[in-house]
């Protein structure tokens, strides 16, 4: 909202994010950003021929490998917290065409 110009005619705003207290605070919020990355591959047998596969839970294993290098870099207040919501499948015999995270 502030990059499309809403509060360019602001002096304050007063916002409000839910927790257990309802009370002013001067202190920012964490948790406070959901973000879901959805990988889309190609699935393929990972024992007869898994050079046809494109394997989304590989991408969102890498993506994770970047994010543990990019806590070193933000300030020691950030907290980045991840979960898989979706790994492709249970069958360790398959390249996995989805992943979510």
């Amino acid at each position: 909202m502030a990059r499309e110009g809403c509060f360019d005619d602001l002096d304050c705003a007063f916002s409000w994010h839910p927790g257990d207290c309802f009370a002013p605070m001067g202190v920012s919020s964490l948790a406070n950003i959901s973000v879901f990355f959805s990988f889309v591959g190609r699935t393929s047998h990972a024992a007869a021929s898994p050079q046809l596969g494109r394997s989304a839970l590989d991408a969102a294993e890498l993506l994770n490998i970047g994010v543990q290098f990019l806590r070193e870099h933000v300030s020691p207040e950030a907290r980045i917290h991840y979960a898989f919501h979706d790994v492709g499948g249970t069958a360790p015999n398959v390249v996995q065409d989805r992943a979510k995270l």
